[in-house]
């Protein structure tokens, strides 16, 4: 799939995502659901605009964790 451990690395502590293409590619290695993945209960007729919007939420999460904004609004 050429990434590299540093990557994967990022995945696991969460400073990071996949982006989706490659999601995709390892559910289906793992014959699952993206939604499994990322640990969310998606119903298998969601399309897959919703599946975007939930990784572009998730991706805002996660840069502004990086960045150190609260994202728990307080």
């Amino acid at each position: 799939m050429h990434v590299v451990r540093q990557t994967i690395s990022k995945w696991e502590k969460g400073l990071s995502v996949p982006d989706a293409d490659l999601l995709i590619r390892i559910a289906e290695i793992f014959e699952t659901t993206v939604s499994t993945l990322l640990g969310d209960t998606v119903e298998p007729s969601e399309d897959k605009n919703i599946i975007a919007q939930k990784l572009e939420q998730l991706n805002t999460l996660l840069a502004e964790k990086k960045d150190g904004v609260d994202v728990s609004g307080k």
